[in-house]
């Protein structure tokens, strides 16, 4: 038998990519979702920060905030993009 000694095709995945960042971000958000039902008390929201960079031109970034809640009793989760926002909508919920 004769060895062949062929270069091997190597595939480089960046995590930087905006793609693969958004499939890894969706499925972390599935996973906190789905702890989020179980371990939390079924009728109290749960609710969570990400951040977000955004790359300019001129090579800075920016940095912004977006707030989640997960209201189980609706099965549905919000999205925000200010404490204030999120404030409210607690408010709002607690005040009916």
């Amino acid at each position: 038998m004769k060895a062949v000694n062929a270069p091997l095709n190597i595939i480089e995945i960046s995590l930087k990519s905006p793609p693969l960042q958004s499939a890894i971000a969706a499925v972390f958000h599935q996973v906190r979702l789905t702890l989020a039902r179980y371990l939390a008390p079924a009728t109290e929201p749960y609710i969570w920060e990400e951040t977000q960079r955004d790359s300019r031109r001129d090579g800075f970034a920016n940095r912004t905030s977006v707030w989640y809640i997960y209201d189980p009793q609706r099965d549905r989760t919000f999205c925000f993009t200010s404490e204030l926002e999120v404030r409210i909508w607690i408010d709002n919920r607690y005040s009916q």
